[in-house]
């Protein structure tokens, strides 16, 4: 039987039927390295790939060829190397498998599954070396491929941030080194955070130093607010200053006047949303009088300076909708913003309550209508607008101030740490 079986190998026969031959060999323990080795050439790639697995279980040195056969083009060659690579792999073939997991081909559909697979055999190899590579793909490779990276070195244990700080700390590509930064994003350990800072302050690529300024505000405030301030001073790039300060308006009141100086001479609208989270009540006046001079959209821009207000301080003025030819609009989350501002007596929300007395409103969409063309109406139609109201709003504002006496407005109370933290008392409701 076995004799018929080598016959059919090399008959000008069907490819299934001497693919179907090679298999039933091999389920045999069958071996033959020079039957084999002819067969590498064969002008099936099943054949061939069939060939190269037999030769390489029992021959390692045939996993040079399959390091080859990854950089050729998609097809069963080069899947049964990858796999091959996966289970018999050494150190020696890490590069060729960073290669691999690089190489996505957007116009090959399946071709982020094939990188994807690429880190899993990587993984699958260990060691140091192979550990390196996958922190080094946290860094570049697609991020859904970097997400693999980092699911398999998760998944091996060890020392995952000591990597990614030290690709932030020596690695020669800003790219390389940002990314280990927005990696460590939220970080809390002493050591991460040092090695954030270090970069934020020394680093010469703007971008990295962004990144890790992001970084440490996902991580909260810290003790280093003096070199954060410092490094905010010296700061050349704006939006990196920017971001620097984001992470010491986290921080304790006492910076504020060294804030203060930093924009002393360049005040912007950011600037108020930093010195508001710090307890400055002219700016939080600002940034109110700003929400509520026209109706607004989106709240999440001032989460530092309101805190457990922002949600209802924001959403006092929101409005949804507008989409089509004749829009509807949706106001329930003004509703129920208000609602919630009038069921929380402290001094905070009444004096919230004052601008949202004066809430304005507001101009939308009601439709469009079919016009002749002409030069003030090239595209066919004219816009017609109407008037949102927010009525409810300003009666429901004034009703709740009349509830409680009439309070004036205080605008130092802005300046009182927890003024905007919910008392105990309101929690849960």
């Amino acid at each position: 039987e076995q004799t018929t079986l080598e016959r059919l190998l090399t008959a000008d026969l069907d490819t299934d039927v001497r693919y179907t031959a090679l298999s039933m060999l091999h389920l045999g323990g069958w071996f033959d390295k020079s039957t084999l080795t002819v067969m590498l050439d064969d002008p099936s790639e099943s054949i061939q790939a069939a060939a190269l697995r037999m030769l390489v279980e029992h021959d390692r040195a045939y996993l040079d060829r399959t390091v080859r056969l990854l950089e050729g083009d998609e097809g069963p060659l080069r899947r049964v190397a990858l796999e091959l690579l996966r289970d018999f792999g050494s150190e020696e073939h890490v590069d060729a498998l960073v290669r691999a997991s690089l190489r996505y081909e957007p116009h090959y559909p399946a071709g982020m599954v094939w990188c994807q697979n690429a880190v899993r055999a990587l993984a699958s190899i260990g060691g140091a070396e192979a550990r390196r590579a996958l922190s080094r793909l946290l860094c570049t490779a697609h991020a859904k491929v970097a997400r693999v990276a980092l699911e398999e070195l998760q998944s091996m244990g060890g020392p995952l941030e000591e990597i990614l700080i030290d690709v932030l700390k020596s690695d020669d590509e800003a790219d390389h080194r940002s990314a280990a930064a927005v990696n460590l994003d939220g970080a809390v350990s002493a050591s991460v955070r040092a090695a954030l800072v270090a970069a934020l302050v020394g680093d010469e690529a703007s971008d990295v130093r962004m990144a890790c300024a992001r970084s440490l505000a996902a991580g909260g405030p810290g003790q280093d607010v003096s070199v954060l301030i410092d490094a905010a001073r010296r700061e050349g790039d704006d939006r990196v200053r920017a971001a620097i300060l984001d992470v010491v308006s986290l921080g304790d009141r006492s910076v504020l006047p060294d804030v203060r100086a930093i924009l002393e001479d360049a005040p912007d609208t950011a600037g108020d949303r930093w010195l508001a989270a710090l307890g400055d009540p002219d700016a939080t006046v600002r940034i109110l009088d700003r929400l509520y001079d026209a109706p607004r959209t989106s709240s999440g821009t001032y989460q530092a300076v309101f805190k457990d207000y922002a949600e209802a301080v924001c959403g006092v003025a929101r409005y949804s909708g507008g989409v089509g030819l004749r829009p509807s609009y949706d106001q329930s989350q003004s509703r129920k913003a208000i609602a919630w501002l009038c069921g929380v007596d402290t001094p905070a929300s009444s004096n919230v309550l004052h601008h949202a007395a004066r809430l304005p409103d507001t101009s939308v969409v009601s439709g469009f209508v079919e016009v002749p063309y002409d030069h003030a109406h090239p595209t066919g139609t004219e816009t017609h607008t109407k008037t949102l109201s927010f009525a409810y709003v300003r009666d429901a504002a004034v009703a709740e101030l009349t509830e409680r006496g009439n309070p004036p407005y205080d605008q130092s109370v802005y300046a009182k740490t927890g003024c905007w933290v919910l008392p105990e008392v309101y929690r849960g409701e």
